[in-house]
C-alpha cells in the first residue's frame, strides 16, 4: 500500500519559492570614487592673476604643436603646477629615467609663456624633439593636433609616473599629477541574464572621445 503525504504550502512558503525562482535584481552598490588630495592639481582655479600667455611662432608647419601647447599652457591646474616649478622641485630628489623629459620642457615653456617680455615665443626645444614623442612627428610636416596632444600627454604621463608616484585602483587616491588633471575612469557594468550577477570593470583614461 502506498501512502501519499501531502505537504501544505502556506502563503509565506509560496512567496519564498517564488522569490527563489524569480529573484529580484539587486541594485548595484553605490561606489564612491576618491578624488586626488594633492592640492596643486585638485584646485581647478587659477592661483594667481595672469595676463594671457605669449603667442607662438610658426616654425615651418608647427601649427599643430603650437595649438596644443597653447591649450596646455592655459589649463589652470597644469599651469599652476608648472609655474610653481612642481616638476623641477621633484627632480631634486628623483631623476627622471627617460631620454627626453618632455614634462620639464612643458614646464619651462609655461614659465616662459607667462613671464617672457617678448611678444611671441618659438618653442624650439619641443619642436626639435618631436620624434622623441613619436617617430612619425617629423619637423616640417603637417600633423594632426589631437594625435599630437595624445602622444605628448602620454609622454608627460610616463615622466610623471617615473618621479611623482604611481597609478592606483579606482577606490584610492591619485598620486600623480597627470591623472589628477586629465585622468578619468570609464565604468562598465554587465549583468548576467541567468544569475543576475553584476560584473563591474574600471578602465582608466587620459583622453575620452565623445
Amino acid at each position: 500500500m502506498i501512502q501519499v503525504k501531502r505537504k501544505r504550502t502556506t502563503n509565506a512558503h509560496l512567496a519564498l519559492l517564488t522569490a527563489q525562482a524569480f529573484p529580484v535584481p539587486s541594485e548595484p552598490a553605490v561606489e564612491t570614487l576618491q578624488p586626488s588630495s594633492i592640492q596643486p592639481w585638485r584646485d581647478l582655479e587659477w592661483q594667481r592673476t595672469l595676463q594671457v600667455g605669449k603667442g607662438l611662432n610658426n616654425l615651418n608647419n608647427t601649427c599643430f604643436c603650437n595649438a596644443v601647447l597653447q591649450c596646455l599652457t592655459h589649463t589652470g591646474p597644469l599651469a599652476n603646477f608648472c609655474l610653481d616649478s612642481g616638476h623641477s622641485r621633484r627632480l631634486r630628489s628623483a631623476a627622471a629615467t627617460v631620454a627626453y623629459d618632455v614634462l620639464l620642457a612643458v614646464e619651462t615653456h609655461v614659465i616662459e609663456a607667462f613671464g617672457s617680455s617678448q611678444s611671441s615665443l618659438s618653442p624650439i626645444n619641443i619642436v626639435t624633439n618631436l620624434t622623441k614623442m613619436g617617430p612619425h612627428f617629423a619637423a616640417g610636416v603637417q600633423q594632426d593636433a589631437h594625435e599630437f596632444l595624445r602622444s605628448l600627454r602620454a609622454n608627460m604621463h610616463f615622466v610623471d609616473l617615473s618621479v611623482g608616484g604611481s597609478p592606483h585602483p579606482h577606490n584610492q587616491q591619485h598620486t600623480n599629477m597627470l591623472d589628477g588633471i586629465f585622468g578619468g575612469l570609464l565604468r562598465s557594468q554587465v549583468r548576467c541574464g541567468l544569475c543576475l550577477t553584476d560584473r563591474v570593470r574600471y578602465d582608466t583614461f587620459l583622453d575620452l572621445s565623445l
